[in-house]
């Protein structure tokens, strides 16, 4: 093995270096040779990919140039501590799939629900993985997509069978943001038709320490079958050295309907692609989203609504802040398929600006082919409304605290689609925390 003597910088690298290339016959059994061929397709595709290049639209908001993947070794572990299906928990290798009730079922059983880290369903039933794997986000995708498919082993798998209803809210927390690694992070969710599912999806990390920058890479494949509906609810909460790159891609077949709440608030850097592939007709996503990047933070998010299917509908509400020296970004774009008559899209993005020396940039877009749809955009860019602020001050009430209500009303209108309240009031915490930054 070659011994690199000089830096690979994350955009200017010409190839991955050795210290990323895993033993991937180490990580799977014998047995599984369809997966560990998968595997090892991925890193040749990776290997022959370019990295992103800091001039293309897609990256010229962020900048990832300072991270030197020579040092951030990648976090692959071919271990982990048992799997479970039905309604069960199962913690390993930094990730977390649970429901809070107990129970089990044969992997292989007809109508059963699975869950379970995604190495350990490789493991003990590589059969549910090799046919789902890599079908919503192929590895040719891009460079991170074929990296993350050949090495990404944290991360949860969920199946919901034909017309089963899971009663009980499904979680997935992954741990990352460690001592100076690379974590790659693959999420499979699969809804099989007319079944739902409400799926909480968190991405968290320690408190800052001296332990020197963190990057994670990850993969949301979610497809949801005719009829089948989901209520995605997701939270990046990543503390602030951790830089972060996720594509994240749901696939609706007929009459599908997905209610997507995208939210973020850490890391030092992230960029996050979001796709809605409405792929059959009357299929429905419902995306609402909120960022909030505080002082010396770069949220930069893009979305993709793409209507491939006549009467598709897609409904998109994102709203961001800024505070301090903090950037946030959001980009989006609704497709329509000169097949897709009848589609009826929307987006809108609404965002504040908290300081002198915070950015926010919003940039929405349509491409449409066909000649029969309903297709609407809008973006806007503001600070609070100062006759509110003395409305509310000539009511006794602090300017400090004046800003807190009309901030906290500004997002809650995003948080309407989030079942579970705790998670809404964490959310609000998590925003709120954030006006202090200056």
């Amino acid at each position: 093995m070659a011994i690199h003597t000089k830096t690979t910088s994350f955009f200017a690298a010409e190839g991955l270096p050795d210290s990323w290339q895993p033993n991937l016959a180490d990580l799977t059994a014998p047995n599984q040779t369809q997966l560990r061929e998968y595997y090892q397709q991925a890193w040749q595709t990776a290997a022959q990919l370019e990295f992103p290049q800091p001039a293309s639209e897609d990256w010229r908001w962020v900048d990832f140039s300072s991270l030197d993947l020579q040092a951030l070794t990648p976090k692959v572990s071919p271990k982990a501590n048992g799997w479970r299906s039905g309604k069960a928990r199962l913690a390993a290798a930094g990730v977390e799939v649970h429901t809070g009730q107990q129970g089990s079922a044969s992997p292989d059983a007809i109508g059963s629900v699975v869950l379970g880290a995604l190495s350990q369903i490789e493991k003990e039933a590589p059969q549910l993985l090799e046919s789902r794997i890599g079908t919503i986000i192929p590895p040719s995708e891009s460079k991170i997509a074929a990296v993350v498919s050949a090495l990404g082993r944290q991360g949860g798998f969920i199946l919901i069978p034909e017309e089963t209803h899971a009663e009980t809210p499904i979680s997935i927390n992954v741990a990352g943001g460690g001592n100076a690694e690379t974590a790659l992070t693959h999420q499979v969710i699969w809804l099989e038709r007319g079944a739902k599912a409400t799926v909480f999806l968190k991405y968290s990390s320690p408190a800052a320490s001296a332990a020197g920058t963190n990057l994670h890479l990850g993969l949301v494949e979610v497809y949801l079958g005719e009829n089948a509906e989901l209520d995605l609810i997701e939270m990046q909460e990543f503390n602030k050295q951790t830089h972060s790159i996720t594509i994240e891609k749901a696939r609706l077949e007929g009459g599908a309907r997905l209610n997507w709440s995208y939210n973020a608030t850490g890391g030092a850097q992230s960029k996050n692609f979001l796709y809605a592939d409405l792929n059959g007709q009357n299929s429905e996503a419902q995306l609402k989203g909120s960022y909030f990047a505080g002082s010396n933070q770069i949220l930069d998010i893009d979305t993709q609504q793409d209507h491939l299917a006549p009467r598709t509908k897609s409904d998109l509400l994102f709203k961001g802040a800024a505070n301090g020296n903090g950037q946030a970004v959001w980009e989006g774009m609704i497709y329509v398929d000169p097949k897709a008559q009848l589609t009826d899209g929307y987006q809108a993005d609404r965002n504040l600006v908290l300081s002198d020396d915070a950015l926010v940039k919003a940039i929405p877009g349509l491409e449409i082919l066909a000649d029969d749809v309903r297709c609407s955009h809008g973006a806007t860019v503001g600070r609070l409304d100062d006759e509110e602020l003395f409305y509310l001050q000539a009511r006794g009430i602090n300017k400090v605290q004046a800003e807190r209500m009309l901030v906290e009303g500004f997002f809650r209108g995003v948080f309407d689609v989030i079942p579970d309240e705790k998670l809404r009031e964490e959310l609000l915490r998590n925003i709120l925390s954030k006006l202090a930054e200056n």
